[in-house]
């Protein structure tokens, strides 16, 4: 979609959810192009490339401010700017995978938590091998220390009646 004012440009991003904005930074009246993409980014995390006719040093450090993906200085060339695209959608790419990592690593980091076997004292005497790395990483020896305080009555319970129970705990 083609916008053709600032506020035109964030209606039409909330209806087409596009994954990439080519942002002109004098847009006429209104919004400019910097502001525009900067609400964009904040509020749907849509990344921008600008496009200009004014380098000047001022709207330049007003642009970089945003984490842009690109800058594109008119009069365009086809090459110059379909290859700062193609750059832009090999970081967007990179953010993904770098999120789903993130993603991933966090939704195992939940899992171990929970992997433990106590002793009456409450000390540690078996964790799952995934999680013996973190625990020891983190020093600790009693599940007291791995749980918070408002979890302690379910541990107490737990322990004294020596029977094995899940503690589900939300952090």
């Amino acid at each position: 979609a083609v916008a053709n004012s600032g506020e035109d440009a964030i209606n039409l991003t909330e209806v087409h959810k596009p994954d990439l904005l080519l942002m002109d930074i004098k847009l006429g009246k209104g919004l400019d192009g910097i502001d525009t993409a900067s609400i964009l980014m904040e509020k749907f995390q849509t990344p921008v490339i600008y496009l200009t006719a004014h380098a000047d040093e001022k709207i330049l450090t007003r642009a970089l401010a945003t984490n842009p993906l690109g800058y594109v200085n008119k009069p365009l060339r086809e090459k110059d700017l379909l290859t700062t695209i193609s750059l832009a959608f090999e970081q967007i790419n990179e953010r993904k995978k770098q999120s789903a990592v993130a993603d991933s690593n966090e939704a195992r980091e939940e899992n171990w938590k929970t992997q433990l076997t106590v002793d009456a004292e409450g000390s540690i005497i078996k964790e799952h091998p995934d999680c013996a790395k973190q625990i020891e990483s983190l020093g600790f020896t009693r599940i007291q220390d791995l749980l918070p305080g408002s979890n302690l009555e379910q541990i107490r319970t737990c322990l004294q009646t020596r029977k094995p129970r899940t503690v589900s705990v939300k952090h």
